[in-house]
């Protein structure tokens, strides 16, 4: 556990600076608060062909949502896969759930909250996501859209998930374990994310490459140095 014993019995003591730059800090801190435990990561996981199951049904019933508001449908155009997409859809009129920028979207929502749920919630996973997934700040055009959307998506997403985790044919007590695990586990996962749109934490940085090659004629092959 990363939070100090406070000098006050029953008190954990909390670097609030830390809580803004550091993503795994902020993670036990939450975690720590809302009694997110390695119980609940394992009933997750245990259970992760489930979620993978209802992963499909959940985007599409969040699409769905998302091109009922016609600001979002605006943002639904793809801009960040415009380069890997054959018929993107520019009109947001004529944006549809079949609408290949949906699809595309789809996918990565499904894929990451997949990675997500079956993670250990390490330190390495948990910086690692902040690198790949949320390494932009708000501000960037990539992302330019008003927060309030970006909150609204990832509250939808944490309802639905205990919507179908409820409504499922699953054991009932595996269904109010999983419940309940999700439900914190995704309550964590939607601060994390606005946090790191908004806040100064620290991008892991990738370990530099360095290429040294001879420069004489030898009979030696490039040789790579990881510092």
């Amino acid at each position: 556990m990363l939070l100090r014993q406070h000098h006050v019995e029953g008190v954990l003591s909390v670097d609030e600076d830390r809580l803004d730059r550091d993503l795994f800090y902020r993670f036990h801190f939450l975690a720590q608060f809302v009694d997110f435990s390695l119980d609940e990561i394992k009933i997750i996981q245990e259970n992760i062909d489930f979620v993978q199951t209802i992963l499909p049904k959940l985007t599409h019933r969040l699409h769905e949502k998302f091109l009922s508001f016609d600001a979002i449908r605006k943002l639904l155009l793809g801009r960040m896969a415009s380069n890997v997409l054959q018929d993107l859809v520019t009109d947001p009129d004529t944006i549809t759930i079949d609408s290949e920028n949906i699809q595309h979207r789809r996918l990565m929502v499904e894929k990451v909250f997949l990675n997500l749920l079956r993670s250990n919630w390490d330190e390495e996973y948990l910086n690692g996501i902040l690198a790949k997934q949320f390494s932009f700040r708000w501000g960037n055009p990539l992302i330019d859209i008003p927060l309030v959307f970006n909150s609204a998506g990832n509250m939808a997403c944490q309802l639905l998930f205990v919507e179908f985790c409820i409504n499922s044919d699953l054991p009932q007590d595996v269904k109010n374990r999983l419940a309940i695990a999700l439900n914190k586990a995704l309550s964590i996962f939607v601060e994390l994310s606005n946090a790191s749109l908004l806040l100064p934490i620290e991008v892991p940085q990738p370990k530099p490459v360095i290429d040294v090659t001879p420069t004489t004629p030898t009979t030696s092959t490039t040789v790579t140095y990881t510092l």
